[in-house]
């Protein structure tokens, strides 16, 4: 198992395990949230349905008083001890409660309600937190994926279980409370194995509890930095006011569910648990399927303005019929598209902003200003609903009204996104290594082309770094003109785009490349003609053969890889394996240069298996080139059953 979760995310030997803790900590942690919200939502709206804005207002500023003193004691405590005491905390309040609702104690359900809001802050900020600590950058850009697919798959599955059990009657929701405690003492134990596993990097966590750079110095220091900067106060404009209308439409949601299941709280719970469960199954597909190619073919000119649109045609909707299957499109729509599409888009904005800066500023948003709305928008149904007497449908028209702040936001958002990066791209503040993006954009990309094509040698060169952020070839018709350039580094480096991203158009350009005065440019251009013309290398330089040897190795490998003849295989191996056993100054180039023709070798390959060595090698050239390689060989490489 180990070696096939390696492959499928390119992940070390030595990442495994921190990786598979970390994934499963979320897959609990998420999946006793999403129990926690269908059980507790069902018997809270069955006794206090008409409490539900104070209920709103309540988590609101317990979740800030939590976070709050989390933060605090950060500064005092270690940060193993803090982070299994909380979740000790958790399962002995969850384990209490399952034992107070023997005692028909109405009041209890109000403090589930809060407890099990403030458990989803709480428990993946702290998995987020260790994550930082037991992964550098680089082993970051590996495993996150790996590790988000945990809570995803654990709020699926663990939604799916509650909704299971009863309805078959098999539990009362108020038995879930203790599976919840018992969930939260599993965490705890994962944590301490990490901990345990990784004793020598956490070392200085251990002793050092101020270690880390995930959380804000203090409120005020953030508030700030955001401040000073017109972008930053839109983004974070565009987030509040997104977790505000959220939090409005969850209220009707909530109570519209409740009056049609008149019945006990256990339907309820089981209708709220399984609508979860297929909105996470409906969530993930879109994310892997259609989230890329949207994003890659519209940018965020026009993403940022998806969720907004749905959400005012599903509020629309409801305010016409305030139906369960009206506000399910409603609050699906915006389950479906908030955890894939949107977040994709929002994470794109924090792009040309500076790592240290990014990681104060969505501390401050993910703690203070979610906060905030929820308790915004708590007093705002409060008023709306219980005050004036609005029925949960009509509640739509206060949120069309925010709907109409968040498109005018986004708007303003959008405009000045472009102006920061084209600023960022011309001061090079933008770190390649550091804020890779899983998707680059269209509208990215294009203001990437447009400083390419200005600049000096270093202002190119620095443009098209940028291009490989997304971790998979980029094309823009701009790459061609730059193999005319002056400059060997820049001719080179645009072939290799054009080369990793596959456009044929340039091949009667590239042969004239092989004669190129650079031996850069010419080992580039036989590359290019073995892999998308199938011609022989040896051929090739019959008439030029001042190539590396480590270069015309490499085309050979491909050449006979390609050709499809398993006769040929062994040559190919035995060439490739002389690569990885070169000696003297090139040998870093020649390991590189194997591990670039991994990623351009037909799947399936025996070749591959080697690409586990490379992923643990010391030089960064041959672990970037590897982690490229890797990310090909799983885009072309189709699941398999079992």
């Amino acid at each position: 198992m180990n070696t096939h979760v390696q492959r499928m995310f390119s992940m070390r030997r030595d990442e495994v395990s921190r990786a598979s803790l970390l994934f499963f900590y979320l897959f609990l942690i998420i999946g006793a949230y999403m129990m926690g919200q269908a059980a507790g939502n069902a018997l809270f709206l069955k006794v206090f349905p008409r409490h539900l804005p104070y209920a709103m207002i309540a988590s609101a500023l317990t979740i800030g008083a939590f976070v709050s003193a989390y933060i605090r004691l950060s500064r005092r405590l270690r940060l193993e001890p803090q982070v299994i005491t909380t979740l000790l905390f958790f399962a002995l309040c969850f384990a209490g409660f399952w034992w107070l609702t023997h005692f028909k104690a109405p009041w209890v359900y109000l403090l589930v309600y809060i407890w099990v809001y403030a458990l989803g802050a709480m428990g993946p900020m702290m998995g987020w937190t260790l994550a930082n600590y037991v992964l550098t950058t680089r082993e970051a850009r590996r495993v996150f994926a790996f590790i988000g697919a945990g809570g995803i798959l654990g709020g699926t599955f663990m939604s799916f279980f509650t909704a299971d059990v009863l309805g078959h009657g098999h539990l009362r929701p108020q038995t879930l409370f203790l599976a919840i405690a018992f969930i939260l003492m599993l965490c705890a134990l994962l944590v301490r194995l990490l901990f345990r596993s990784t004793r020598q990097r956490l070392a200085a966590v251990s002793t050092v509890p101020t270690a880390g750079h995930t959380t804000p110095k203090n409120i005020i220091q953030s508030f700030k930095v955001i401040r000073g900067s017109r972008y930053l106060l839109l983004v974070t404009a565009l987030i509040a006011v997104g977790c505000l209308t959220t939090s409005i439409m969850t209220y009707q949601f909530l109570l519209i569910a409740n009056s049609a299941y008149a019945g006990p709280a256990v339907k309820l719970a089981a209708f709220f648990a399984r609508f979860f469960g297929y909105m996470g199954l409906a969530s993930l597909v879109v994310q892997m399927a259609l989230t890329g190619p949207l994003l890659r073919a519209f940018g965020i000119r026009v993403t940022l303005f998806v969720l907004p649109l749905a959400l005012m045609g599903g509020t629309l909707g409801v305010l016409i019929a305030p139906t369960l299957l009206t506000v399910a499109f409603l609050r699906g729509s915006h389950y479906i598209l908030r955890y894939s599409l949107d977040k994709s888009s929002t994470e794109l904005l924090y792009l040309p902003v500076s790592p240290e800066v990014k990681s104060q500023v969505k501390s401050f948003i993910d703690t203070f200003v979610w906060r905030s709305a929820d308790g915004i928008a708590g007093a705002t149904v409060l008023l709306f609903g219980n005050v004036l007497k609005f029925s949960p449908g009509q509640v739509g028209l206060v949120n069309l009204v925010f709907l109409g702040c968040w498109m005018a936001v986004a708007f303003g958002a959008r405009r000045e996104y472009l102006n920061v990066l084209r600023l960022a791209i011309e001061r090079r503040t933008l770190d390649p290594e550091r804020t890779a993006a899983s998707v680059l954009d269209s509208t990215t990309t294009e203001v990437l082309a447009h400083a390419v094509e200005g600049g000096g040698e270093q202002q190119l060169l620095y443009g098209l770094s940028l291009f490989e952020m997304g971790g998979e070839a980029r094309f823009h018709p701009v790459l061609r003109c730059l193999l005319d350039h002056p400059s060997p580094a820049v001719r080179q480096r645009a072939l290799r785009l054009l080369n990793d991203a596959g456009d044929l158009e340039i091949l009667p350009r590239v042969e004239k490349l092989l004669g190129d005065g650079s031996l850069e440019v010419r080992t580039e251009a036989l590359n290019y003609l073995v892999v998308h013309a199938g011609r022989d290398p040896l051929t090739l330089l019959s008439a030029e053969r001042d190539i590396p040897e480590y270069g015309l190795q490499g085309a050979v490998v491909v050449f006979l890889a390609r050709s499809g003849d398993p006769e040929y295989m062994p040559a190919a191996e035995l060439i490739f394996r002389g690569m990885l056993e070169h000696v003297g100054p090139e040998a870093a180039h020649s390991r590189a240069e194997a591990a670039r023709v991994l990623g351009l070798l037909p799947s399936p390959c025996r070749l591959h298996s080697e690409l586990l060595k490379l992923l643990r090698d010391d030089d960064v050239e041959v672990l970037e080139q590897a982690l490229l390689s890797a990310g090909r060989i799983r885009q072309r490489v189709p699941p398999q059953g079992h």
